[in-house]
C-alpha cells in the first residue's frame, strides 16, 4: 500500500489547503519509519499514559493537602473548642483517603504495566525485560516505601481505608501542621493477611508515622522507572525524529503544519485515508521527561 505525506495549511476561517507530496515514501524510509513508529505507539504512548496518571493523581494529592491546610488554618482562627472533628475533620479525611487511593492505585497499575509492555514489546528473553524486572526488584529491594505501598494498595483495594488517623499540631506561634497518619496496629489488627514484604515492611515501621513522605519515595520510584524506559528507546526515538523531519522536508512541508500519511489516495477527488504520525506526542514526551529531571535535580 502506498503512502505520502499530507499536510494541510490554514486558509481563511475554516477553510485549509490539502498538499500532498508528488512521491510516495520508498520502501526503505517505510520499513525504518513502522519500525521506529510502532514501538512509540504500542510501547512508549501507554507507558506514558500510565506514567500520567501516576502524576496526575499525585498532583491532586498535593493540592487536596494543601487546601485542607487552609480549611484548618481558617478552622484553628476560631476557638479549638468549636472544632468538632466529625463535623469538620471528617471531610478532610475522605477527600485525602480518596487521593491516597487513587495514587496508590495508578502506582500499581503503571508497576504492573511497565513489566506487561516490555514483555509484549521486546520479548521475555529480551535484554529490556531482564534490564526493567531486575531494577524494579533492585528499587522493591532497596525500599522501605516501596514494600510498603505495595501492599497498602492492596489492603486499601479490599479491606479498609489507607489513613486512619489525621494529627494535628497547633502552636500559637505557627499555624496548624496536618499528618496523615498511619496507625500500624488498625492495620494488622483487623484480620487483612499482610504478605511477607509488607509484614517485613511494617516490622520496620513505628506504630504511628506519616504516609505522606512513602508516598512522595513511591512515586519517585516509578519516576526512575519511566525515566530508565525512556532512556533505552532514546536512540529509536531519534531515529524516529531524523526520519519524519526527512519526509517533511522532501514534501517542502513545515515543520509546525499538521501532517499525516496518505494512503489509498484517489488523485482525482483527493480523497484518502489517513494514518497518524506520533511526531507531536513524541515532542511531549520529550517536554514531559526534561520536567520529570527538573524536578529530580
Amino acid at each position: 500500500m502506498e503512502r505520502k505525506l499530507v499536510f494541510f495549511t490554514p486558509k481563511e476561517g475554516i477553510n485549509i489547503d490539502v498538499h500532498i507530496a508528488k512521491s510516495p515514501l520508498s520502501q526503505d524510509i517505510e520499513n525504518s519509519y513502522d519500525k521506529a513508529s510502532g514501538l512509540i505507539v504500542d510501547f512508549l504512548y501507554p507507558l506514558y499514559l500510565s506514567h500520567r496518571l501516576v502524576s496526575s493523581n499525585y498532583n491532586d494529592l498535593k493540592q487536596t493537602i494543601n487546601r485542607i491546610s487552609i480549611d484548618l488554618e481558617n478552622e484553628t482562627k476560631k476557638s479549638i473548642a468549636l472544632m468538632d472533628p466529625y463535623e469538620n475533620i471528617v471531610e478532610m479525611m475522605i477527600e485525602l483517603n480518596k487521593c491516597v487511593l487513587n495514587i496508590l492505585t495508578a502506582i500499581s497499575l503503571f508497576l504492573l504495566k511497565s513489566i506487561s509492555l516490555t514483555k509484549n514489546q521486546f520479548g521475555e528473553e529480551s535484554d529490556e525485560y531482564s534490564a526493567i524486572k531486575a531494577l524494579q526488584n533492585k528499587l522493591h529491594t532497596e525500599s522501605l516505601s516501596y514494600r510498603f505501598c505495595y501492599e497498602l494498595r492492596n489492603y486499601s483495594q479490599h479491606y479498609g481505608i489507607p489513613v486512619n488517623k489525621l494529627a494535628i499540631g497547633l502552636s500559637l506561634d505557627d499555624k496548624p501542621s496536618l499528618v496523615a497518619t498511619i496507625m500500624k496496629s488498625r492495620l494488622t489488627g483487623e484480620g487483612y493477611k499482610w504478605g511477607k514484604h509488607g509484614t517485613a515492611a511494617l516490622k520496620e515501621l513505628d506504630e504511628s508515622f506519616d504516609l505522606i513522605p512513602h508516598i512522595i519515595n513511591y512515586v519517585d520510584i516509578t519516576n526512575q522507572l519511566f525515566r530508565n524506559m525512556y532512556t533505552s528507546c532514546e536512540s529509536n526515538i531519534s531515529e524516529f525524529n531524523d526520519l519524519v523531519i526527512s519526509i517533511l522536508d522532501r514534501a517542502g512541508c513545515s515543520h509546525s503544519n499538521r501532517f499525516v500519511l496518505g494512503c489509498n489516495i484517489q488523485s482525482i477527488s483527493q480523497k484518502f485515508d489517513t494514518e497518524e504520525v506520533p511526531y507531536t506526542f513524541v515532542k511531549k514526551l520529550e517536554q514531559y521527561i526534561l520536567k520529570l529531571e527538573a524536578f529530580e535535580s
